[in-house]
């Protein structure tokens, strides 16, 4: 693995150290300054009414649980999707409950704050320092399952 010096370490601690620091450089951005014509845009853009801002609904969470993918690993809490989906009523009604609450409350729990990363780079494949995002991305069931509602088409 390249230091930012150009050469090679292959000690597990120095590439925990390398790791640690391309993600808190990755995650922690100054914020973009805003360009005038998104400005303008946001300005004259059209309130659409039909989406809607209450909290979402057992029967969402049901379905969000059901999408899930269940071979994947868990995320920080433990919990996999396929417990989810054993859960049942009992496992989505809870969980509900604890979305409701994030939601009317407008702040999230500390763990849905972080999530495990994990590589899945094709042996062979050649990734330059830009492209690694696409390829370590962080995942968590619990998180992707909140945040499935506010990016769904």
């Amino acid at each position: 693995m390249p230091v930012p010096s150009g050469t090679l370490t292959s000690d597990s601690q120095g590439k925990a150290e390398l790791w640690k620091n391309y993600y808190i450089n990755l995650l922690n951005r100054n914020p973009v300054p805003s360009s005038n014509e998104l400005i303008d845009a946001a300005a004259n853009a059209t309130l659409v009414t039909t989406i809607s801002c209450d909290p979402p609904s057992d029967a969402e969470i049901q379905r969000s649980i059901a999408k899930m993918k269940s071979g994947r690993a868990a995320g920080i809490c433990g919990i996999s999707a396929k417990l989810l989906k054993a859960g049942g009523e009992c496992i989505a009604s809870r969980l509900t409950l604890v979305i409701q609450q994030a939601w009317e409350g407008g702040t999230a729990p500390d763990d849905w704050k972080k999530g495990i990363i994990l590589p899945f780079i094709k042996q062979g494949c050649q990734v330059r320092m830009q492209e690694l995002p696409r390829h370590y991305p962080p995942l968590d069931p619990v998180e992707g399952l909140c945040t499935h509602r506010a990016f769904k088409s």
